[in-house]
């Protein structure tokens, strides 16, 4: 009896198998589905109603303005590219109200995510079998930290399914398909102007893999010829447009380019070790939840092996992570290793492959460990969905717009202000340039430090040691409110106005999260006396 059972497990076993296979042998269902299931995580994950922030409103009016002109408005923005296909979108739907089109800006943003799993399997299948390809593109489009960029409404989404496209293509054994991918580095980068660093790399890698090519500086002279044709004339456009290169892609490169080789101020040692320390953090943080398993011993592996096209993963991460060092020691944004990702399946996938090796039913054990790293996403994305929070914080958001004129900055939070407003005020489509802002103004700087008037904006938490100075310094900005919240990185003594109020009479509360019944925002609003701050400080 125990023999027969044995033998009917080990036969359901062998069918399971058998049924695997039979989707393994049809990529574009398989594909589809994990799209279907990645997709499904993404809106479960999605909350609609809070609006957009700051540089995603930038591209939202780059991208608004473009669908009603049909024409490069002019615009200080350099990152052209993602404007471009979302005013091709807005196009093609007629809302009357800007939390509409922002939505449809992020589902852009989640849609194109999603459909980086085609790319992401292909770039895969020049290094693995299309069964561990498969599972690459799922580790990609099942990553935490990949989803949760994709809710922003931001560039990463576009830039990263090129980048990938770019990749899967320079390494295709059709040589004429290594011509395209420097056609779509060339889009990349005017999706993000670092993209000319994919440009430098393939550049090198060209070199090397076709080393014994005798006609290579004419073929590397034709694939230069078409990026510079794409990038060139999108650039010449917009320099017509604006009457000038500020703002383009091209001055965004020249600039960081100087920078980074510039050493006038004698900082780029400090710059470095910044940027360096940051890198590691960043990274630390990119490889949870999963990464951390597979990677570490996925580049072990890759020395070991033999395809050629290991040389890619090398170089990339190597020119990349060096580029990265100098962009994190001006902003520390994880942001900017998500392109890194693709990379990062590709090790896993070695340290997979290994594993699997030593498994009997390799199809069923790796379908396993996808349902694992699905449930470890999803558990993190539970465990920090913050969807509550920031529901409340838009609602505060919204007190804002009716009750206080002008206040200090408590950014992130504040982030929402500019989308409550927009929500009540504006009716679209409409130019930006007809748009008069009128809500809170949110005080960041001493007057006249500004970025258009100073090339080191001077910032008022740090320009002061106690509340009093600050009020000081902001007064001849009309600062009417203070707003306090608990969020830990506030300054000192925001902070102690938040515990101990009763110390500070010249500040009359207006508002308070509690009492208005907010389980998870605790902020306060407080209106300045400004009658009894001056009695106060001539005591």
């Amino acid at each position: 009896m125990r023999v027969n059972d044995r033998i009917m497990r080990y036969s359901l076993i062998y069918k399971i198998e058998e049924k695997i296979n039979f989707f393994i042998d049809k990529p574009i269902i398989s594909l589809f589905i994990i799209g279907i299931v990645s997709l499904a995580i993404r809106l479960l994950f999605f909350e609609p109603d809070i609006p957009i922030r700051q540089d995603a409103n930038a591209y939202f009016d780059y991208a608004m303005d473009m669908s009603i002109l049909h024409y490069f408005p002019y615009s200080a923005h350099a990152n052209d590219g993602w404007p471009m296909v979302l005013s091709l979108i807005f196009s093609s739907f007629n809302f009357d109200n800007y939390l509409d089109y922002t939505i449809l800006q992020r589902i852009t943003t989640i849609v194109i995510s999603t459909l980086t799993i085609v790319p992401m399997y292909y770039l895969c299948k020049k290094f693995f079998n299309p069964t561990y390809s498969l599972v690459g593109a799922a580790l990609f489009v099942f990553h935490p930290h990949i989803i949760q960029n994709s809710f922003l409404g931001l560039t990463e989404s576009l830039y990263i399914i090129l980048a990938i496209s770019a990749l899967s293509l320079f390494l295709s054994d059709n040589k004429k398909l290594m011509y395209y991918s420097f056609a779509i580095v060339a889009f990349a980068t005017l999706v993000r102007a670092e993209g000319i660093i994919l440009l430098f790399i393939l550049s090198i890698l060209f070199f090397i893999f076709n080393k014994k090519d005798k006609k290579i500086i004419g073929k590397f002279f034709i694939s230069i010829i078409i990026f510079i044709i794409i990038f060139g004339s999108m650039t010449l456009i917009k320099i017509d447009t604006i009457q000038g290169v500020e703002g383009t892609a091209a001055e965004n490169i020249v600039d960081w380019t100087y920078s980074t080789i510039s050493n006038e101020d004698n900082s780029i040692g400090k710059s470095m070790s910044v940027g360096l320390e940051n890198l590691i953090k960043r990274v630390a943080q990119s490889m949870i939840p999963y990464f951390a398993l597979f990677v570490p011993f996925g580049l072990i592996l890759l020395f070991k092996d033999k395809n050629k096209n290991k040389f890619l993963i090398m170089i990339v991460l190597i020119i990349y992570l060096i580029a990265l060092v100098r962009m994190l020691s001006v902003v520390s944004d994880g942001r900017l290793l998500l392109v890194l990702y693709p990379l990062f399946v590709i090790l896993s996938l070695y340290t997979i492959q290994h594993i699997t090796e030593k498994f009997e039913f390799k199809k069923i054990f790796l379908i396993l460990m996808i349902c694992g790293c699905i449930i470890l996403s999803s558990y993190f994305l539970y465990s920090n969905n913050d969807s509550e929070y920031q529901k409340e914080a838009y609602t505060f958001a919204n007190y804002m717009v009716n009750n206080v004129a002008v206040s200090n900055n408590f950014y992130p939070e504040s982030g929402l202000v500019y989308g409550a407003w927009a929500s009540s005020e504006l009716k679209y489509p409409s130019l930006s340039t007809d748009v008069e802002y009128t809500g809170p103004q949110l005080l960041d700087y001493v007057k006249g430090t500004y970025f258009s008037n100073a090339t080191n904006p001077v910032y008022l938490t740090q320009s002061a040691d106690s509340v009093e100075g600050y009020i000081k310094l902001a007064r001849n900005q009309n600062l009417s409110h203070l707003v306090i919240d608990d969020n830990n990185k506030r300054t000192p003594y925001f902070k102690n106005i938040f515990h101990n109020e009763e110390k500070y009479p010249y500040l009359i509360k207006q508002f308070d999260s509690v009492k208005e019944g907010y389980t998870h925002y605790n902020v306060k609003v407080f209106k300045i006396d400004y009658r009894y701050f001056d009695l106060i400080l001539t005591k």
